[in-house]
């Protein structure tokens, strides 16, 4: 082997070494109980959609990475590829994607649509929806 074979074989090594280690550590899924958490911020599920359409910049900066109380209407419940998924209806065709960990299947089962709800979740930012993840329900009913 000439010394660019080497070079190259050695890039290609420390590249292959320096994904695995991007793609282990950014991957994983975070696993804070927000149980434990004091939430930070408190919306309606319509206001938070609408802060984030029209100032995305200073709400994802107010938001992202805390821990924020939702009030909203159920629009879709699902439980594809073990995650525990509940939409809540937003506006102008979006909504908040609240993921769920297994431990609240039987109570996310029980949810129906239009139904009422508060979940505290840590909030990643906003796509077309807003992302909550390690979501916990904090009542079933809320009365209107």
């Amino acid at each position: 082997m000439n010394k660019n074979n080497i070079l190259i074989s050695f890039s290609i090594c420390l590249l292959l070494v320096f994904s695995i280690f991007y793609f282990y550590r950014y991957s994983k899924k975070t696993t804070i109980n927000v149980a434990s958490i004091e939430t930070n911020y408190q919306f309606k599920a319509d206001d938070l959609v609408s802060n984030f359409i029209t100032d995305e910049k200073n709400t994802t900066k107010k938001c992202e990475g805390n821990v924020i109380e939702i009030e909203g209407k159920v629009k879709e419940v699902s439980f594809l590829n073990e995650t525990n998924t509940v939409i809540l209806i937003g506006n102008n065709n979006s909504g908040i994607i609240c993921d769920f960990g297994k431990n609240q299947t039987k109570e996310i089962k029980a949810l129906t649509k239009n139904e009422t709800v508060k979940i505290k979740g840590i909030c990643k930012g906003f796509l077309k929806d807003v992302i909550l993840l390690n979501c916990m329900l904090q009542n079933t009913k809320t009365n209107e």
